[in-house]
């Protein structure tokens, strides 16, 4: 399966927040998806999940365009935004069985919850603590068993079980050979799983790489005896007598690089 994002622009107003978007997607790829707030991170997600059309561009499944046919790629995909879509005025058992309806879902809902690690069951899903409502969401998107799967800040504000148990669920649908498309400011935990990075900036996408070459890529600060540098990760294998005084984060070493680019 390939999932193809072709010269896809968005305006609203006068504002065009995305500008010829291209990259392609396969089976087993994890897209890590990183960009400031306002960049058109969550706005991307969307496009490709058919829920808003591009001002201009396409997004083909297998070749087909989703923009005119969004049937094509629905049947495939789990859209997961920050907030759950959850029935709020059902327990967490009754949205298990109305979603498990809804979708046709034949398996066994206890064994679904003991996998998802769920639990009070009997319990209004607004009483919920975010973690379990997130669990949950994830538990009634899997009933479609999506061969995409979009997750727009799946760990923002999560405790680190939950956290780990997102983690754990993106290499197993990434070893089944689903595509994994997700945005998160948590990216230090994302890229753990992530097999690729794409950075937005701007509504422009500046970086897609592959995750190994940005970790190589990735700026350290570190202490000399003749003073403080910042220099690639990689390059320390060079090195001697340096003491590492920070990491920086994926997106903060592509932009310093950019940044000597151009000023080179």
């Amino acid at each position: 399966m390939e999932l193809e994002v072709k010269g896809v622009y968005k305006k609203f107003g006068k504002s065009w927040v995305l500008e010829n978007i291209n990259f392609k997607a396969k089976s087993g790829e994890v897209i890590l998806l990183l960009g400031a707030n306002a960049t058109g991170k969550s706005t991307l997600l969307k496009i490709i999940a058919t829920i808003m059309k591009p001002t201009r561009g396409v997004v083909l499944l297998d070749g087909e365009n989703v923009v005119e046919k969004p049937e094509a790629i629905r049947k495939f995909l789990s859209y997961n935004p920050e907030i759950p879509i959850l029935v709020n005025e059902l327990s967490l058992d009754e949205n298990l069985k109305f979603f498990a309806r809804l979708y046709g879902y034949k398996g066994n809902l206890e064994k679904l919850k003991e996998n998802f690690g769920l639990r009070d069951g009997k319990k209004n899903v607004l009483k919920l603590s975010k973690g379990m409502r997130q669990r949950l969401s994830l538990a009634i998107s899997m009933m479609r068993k999506p061969r995409i799967v979009i997750l727009d800040e799946p760990t923002s504000g999560l405790d680190r079980e939950t956290i780990s148990f997102t983690l754990n669920l993106i290499e197993e649908l990434s070893k089944n050979g689903s595509i994994v498309i997700v945005t998160s400011h948590d990216e230090e935990d994302l890229s753990k799983v992530a097999t690729r990075v794409l950075i937005l900036e701007n509504g422009n996408l500046i970086c897609d790489m592959p995750l190994e070459d940005v970790e190589r890529r990735r700026l350290v600060e570190i202490m000399l005896p003749s003073g403080k540098e910042t220099v690639h990760i990689s390059d320390l294998e060079k090195m001697e007598n340096y003491k590492i005084i920070r990491v920086l984060g994926i997106r903060e070493s592509i932009s310093l690089e950019r940044q000597d680019i151009r000023s080179g």
